[in-house]
């Protein structure tokens, strides 16, 4: 196929500028983001720093004590990398101790489920393709959660969803509980919540991280562009409400120490928001300061 108009340059009628660059006739596209491999032993990347968990507002004090002695570097070094095989597709892995990620299979497979007293299978269905997973779980008496996943889209309103259950169920079980997050292949859909759930659990990982995470423990997992720019989305929408919380929380400080007659160090919820609505007007041609210096031109005078 003949590719040769993709970098025609558009011709030049006028006399008095000259085109600084070649123009292309592709679809714009977002730049792509780079997956380096998994955090292991084996990368020879440094060890994985200290991920304090973070708990969520409404939940009774103690809900994350579950998650206090996690060490995910000893998780994640323990040559899953080096002994992956084929065959371990069809298998599921553990992500946290209590937390395993898998195909469909596993969710249908009784010995399994006993063998590693799994407590809760979360489905992420589309369709009716988890009817026989959902009748194993009935026959064991383990609880079941199901969310209904009809494209990408639908899985950004699902990813806060999904680790609600997650850990209303470990916090009602301590010490106890077992979630298989499964979809029909274990590679998508179910890798995207398990890593959503890495994001919000805890504030040092980001999108990068958390798929670096699922992969070093289950290989097959497969983040394409599309649930690559999804999740790195989630963590800005995540950091953005973990912002709002913090100033919230200032807020609180500053009206319970005005209560308490003390000001010495703290500053009223007017003279913070006053301080966030003003604006910089320094520069009056706003959008001149946009392109000063910006190194490209599309043209140049001839």
């Amino acid at each position: 196929m003949d590719t040769s108009h993709q970098y025609r340059a558009i011709p030049d009628r006028s006399s008095s500028v000259i085109q600084s660059e070649i123009y292309t006739y592709r679809v714009p596209t977002p730049p792509r983001i780079v997956l380096p491999p998994p955090l292991t032993e084996h990368t020879l990347l440094p060890k994985f720093p200290p991920l304090p968990i973070r708990g969520h507002d409404n939940w009774p004090a103690g809900a994350t004590d579950f998650t206090k002695d996690l060490d995910l570097h000893s998780l994640v070094t323990r040559g899953i990398m080096a002994e992956w095989t084929y065959v371990k597709r069809r298998e599921a892995q553990q992500i946290l101790p209590f937390l395993y990620l898998g195909p469909v299979y596993p969710a249908k497979d009784r010995d399994f489920l006993r063998e590693e007293g799994i407590t809760m299978v979360l489905l992420l269905q589309s369709g009716l393709n988890m009817r026989g997973a959902i009748k194993t779980a009935d026959a064991l008496g383990i609880a079941k959660a199901i969310i209904d996943i009809k494209d990408v889209q639908d899985l950004i309103p699902s990813f806060p969803h999904a680790t609600q259950l997650i850990n209303e169920h470990v916090a009602l079980n301590p010490g106890n509980a077992k979630v298989l997050v499964t979809c029909e292949s274990g590679n998508e859909r179910s890798a995207a919540v398990v890593a959503a759930y890495l994001m919000e659990m805890f504030q040092n990982v980001d999108h990068i991280i958390a798929m670096q995470l699922c992969q070093a423990r289950r290989f097959c997992v497969n983040f394409d562009d599309a649930l690559k720019m999804l999740l790195r989305s989630y963590h800005d929408i995540l950091e953005a409400k973990r912002a709002v919380n913090g100033l919230c929380y200032t807020f609180a400080d500053d009206i319970s120490s005005h209560e308490n007659g003390n000001d010495s160090h703290k500053r009223g919820v007017d003279e913070v928001w006053d301080e966030g609505m003003e604006l910089d007007t320094t520069n009056e041609n706003m959008d001149a300061a946009r392109f000063d210096r910006n190194g490209y031109a599309p043209f140049r005078d001839a």
